[in-house]
């Protein structure tokens, strides 16, 4: 039993028993009822019957704001004769009828009525529609001289379009031109294109922008939709590359950066630094002639074992830090980098009062240090 029909079972049985016993106060003390609901109920029973002791919700009947009643007609109307759902209906109801009506609304409607759910296996059926001619966007075609314009026709879906030419279309101006426009595309093939290398190199933002002043309009998310869907090329065998490593996270994970130094690109990331995974890598490209690298032992070894064959040189960084350091090198007075250099001696000397705390323990200095001058060692 339903909850409604509980209900009204449950105020028959008040009535009844106010009916044999002859007396409404003791009614109502029996089962906890007042007497006014009593008398509601007795009312409407004696009016509408079982149907007027069901619970009514405490709103007015009709509402002042309340959608009109032949609008409602109309939703039930193409709910039952065409199974459509409120956003169809509400773009129909706009586009035939100049009736705006949210698709919230139409919703309530249907529940009201019982019929916001379809029975199990109702198939939507096609309403009819209007077709008219719009301009593909992108550079415009001609043929037989005039501009060719694609046949459109917009469904009764919810903004749903279609390329796809009628029957009856005039020949020449509604043909499918696939080398153009591909099935369903909202821009030729060369708009695309060109919006696509705009977003290569300039980003989305900025793409959108400089479309919009070269007269192609398209939105930043666009952009970045037309460069994800372009091929990936095909790199060539590099012959010169570079091999260094770079930071994932600097101080603490390190990996392999190969990079063609013909054309100036990374072309890998390795994941680590190690020489088995460099030899690994020059394994599967035996086309590499020259290989310039740092003075890193990991990555002599790897190239050594991996690219026998190839030039190994030293990278334009540490030639010219070895031009640089080489002098300065030559001039410390550190015995253990230059033996033959280990004699000579230049001290640097601090004021008088300054307590220096490198000493030269190798110095054989002693005169300024007895005359309040201190000796460091040069740095």
């Amino acid at each position: 039993m339903s909850k409604d029909g509980r209900e009204i079972a449950r105020k028959l049985r008040v009535l009844r028993h106010a009916d044999m016993v002859g007396d409404v106060s003791k009614t109502c003390r029996y089962f906890g009822v007042g007497r006014s609901s009593f008398y509601r109920w007795w009312t409407a029973y004696r009016k509408q019957g079982e149907a007027g002791l069901v619970n009514q919700p405490p709103i007015p009947k009709w509402h002042a704001n309340r959608t009109p009643i032949e609008i409602e007609e109309k939703v039930l109307h193409l709910r039952s004769q065409y199974h459509l759902g409120p956003m169809r209906i509400v773009w129909y109801l706009a586009r035939y009828h100049d009736i705006k009506i949210s698709d919230a609304t139409v919703s309530w409607m249907l529940k009201r009525n019982g019929v916001n759910r379809l029975p199990r296996g109702t198939r939507l059926r096609k309403v009819h529609t209007k077709r008219y001619n719009k301009q593909v966007p992108g550079h415009p075609r001609r043929t037989r001289g005039r501009r060719s314009i694609g046949h459109r026709r917009r469904t009764g879906g919810d903004g749903c379009w279609s390329n796809r030419t009628p029957p009856a279309a005039p020949r020449g101006a509604g043909e499918k031109v696939p080398m153009l426009v591909a099935p369903s595309a909202q821009r030729t093939k060369r708009l695309a294109k060109a919006q696509a290398r705009t977003g290569i190199a300039l980003g989305g933002a900025a793409g959108s922008r400089l479309s919009r002043q070269m007269a192609m309009p398209v939105s930043g998310d666009t952009i970045l939709r037309l460069v994800r869907l372009l091929p990936e090329p095909t790199p060539s065998t590099p012959t010169i590359i570079g091999v260094d490593d770079w930071a994932m996270k600097k101080r603490l994970r390190y990996g392999t950066i190969i990079v063609d130094l013909q054309r100036h690109r990374p072309i890998d990331l390795l994941p680590d630094r190690t020489a088995e995974t460099v030899i690994e890598w020059l394994g599967s490209r035996p086309g590499i002639e020259i290989v310039a690298r740092d003075r890193s032992t990991e990555y002599r070894r790897a190239i050594k074992i991996g690219a026998r064959n190839t030039v190994r040189i030293a990278d334009r960084w540490h030639l010219l830090h070895n031009t640089r350091v080489s002098p300065t090198e030559q001039s410390r007075p550190v015995g253990g980098v230059r033996p033959r250099l280990g004699h000579v001696r230049r001290p640097v000397l601090t004021a008088p009062g300054r307590f220096s705390h490198r000493t030269d323990r190798g110095s054989d200095i002693r005169g300024p240090n007895a005359a309040g001058w201190h000796c460091r060692r040069y740095r």
